[in-house]
This record gives C-alpha cells, sequence and structure tokens, in this order.
C-alpha cells in the first residue's frame, strides 16, 4: 500500500500508512519520497496521533543521514505547523523533543567548530576581490575551489541559522 501511494505521487498517504506501521525504513522511505517543495503540505496533513513518531525517526535521521538540510526542513514546518499542538502537549512530547533538542544542538556544535577552524581560510577567501569575476574568464583551478569554499561556508551559515530557529522553537525548557 506504501508502495502504491508512493507510485500514485501521494507522499502524505504514504508516510501515514508507514508511521501507522511503525516501520523505521519504511517511514525513512517516505520523508525521502517527499520532494523538498511538499514538506510543508506533506508535514501539515499529518495527524497529532504520528507527530511523535515523526519526531522520533527526523532525529535518527538527524543522527545518522548526509542530508541534513533536509530533515531540518522538516524539522522546522512541523514546528511552524503543529507548533500549537506542541505546546499544548509538551509533557508527551517532552522525551522525544529533548532527544531532537540535543540531535539539532550537536549539529550546531559540529558546524561551528568547522566554521571556527576554517575562520582563517574564510578570511581570506572574503578578501579576495573579484574572483567569481576572474572565474569566467580564467577558469583556473584554485579559483575553482575556493568558490566551492565559499559556497560550502554559505550553506553551513544556512543550516546553522534553521538549526538555531529550531532549537528556539522546540525549547521544551522554556
Amino acid at each position: 500500500a506504501i508502495d502504491a501511494a508512493l507510485n500514485e505521487e501521494q507522499p502524505s498517504r504514504a508516510l501515514i500508512l508507514s508511521l501507522r506501521l511503525n516501520e523505521d525504513s519504511l517511514i525513512k522511505k517516505c520523508i525521502f519520497s517527499v520532494n523538498p517543495t511538499d514538506v510543508p503540505a506533506v508535514a501539515s496533513s499529518i495527524p497529532y496521533r504520528y507527530l511523535q513518531r515523526l519526531v522520533e525517526a527526523l532525529t535518527n535521521l538527524l543522527e545518522r543521514c548526509p542530508h541534513l538540510e533536509f530533515v531540518l526542513q522538516w524539522c522546522q514546518e512541523l514546528c511552524k505547523l503543529h507548533g500549537n499542538s506542541i505546546q499544548q502537549n509538551s509533557r508527551n512530547l517532552q522525551p522525544v523533543l529533548k532527544s531532537l533538542q540535543k540531535a539539532i544542538t550537536r549539529i550546531h556544535q559540529d558546524l561551528a567548530d568547522t566554521c571556527a577552524l576554517n575562520e582563517y581560510m574564510l578570511r581570506y577567501l572574503c578578501s579576495k576581490k573579484g574572483i567569481y569575476g576572474s572565474l569566467r574568464s580564467n577558469p583556473d583551478p584554485d579559483s575553482i575551489n575556493y568558490m566551492k569554499n565559499i559556497h560550502a561556508t554559505v550553506v553551513i551559515g544556512i543550516i546553522m541559522s534553521i538549526s538555531r530557529r529550531i532549537l528556539q522553537a522546540f525549547d521544551v525548557n522554556g
């Protein structure tokens, strides 16, 4: 039934079925079958009774999965769309929210450490004026690597910003 729903491009139905079956591999498959632009719609269709299980699955993915930005997008959308339910039922969801908070904090710290270690390189890269313009006329491999590093730094900054917002939204202590 889950594969049929996925083949019919019904990711909400497939995810709810996988949550009902409570199979980690099926839940993961359904989460990753969702197009990033459809995450808000799918997240809004999740009934409250499956919210805890979905947050558990996302927490596990954060700890093991290389698709960090996508999983953080899921967390952010769940927080925005189900924020009232989460606040009203914080006692029931507190353990899973604390686990999510710990996972996001760990990732945030790892990214902050990475940025701190690369601070000198980032300052040097930012001081290079016109590197993009020269890249078009002279595709020097070193310049291409500089641009890749700058792009990676921007992505890390965005992920850190998203993780801070999610931590604030899921703050179960406050």
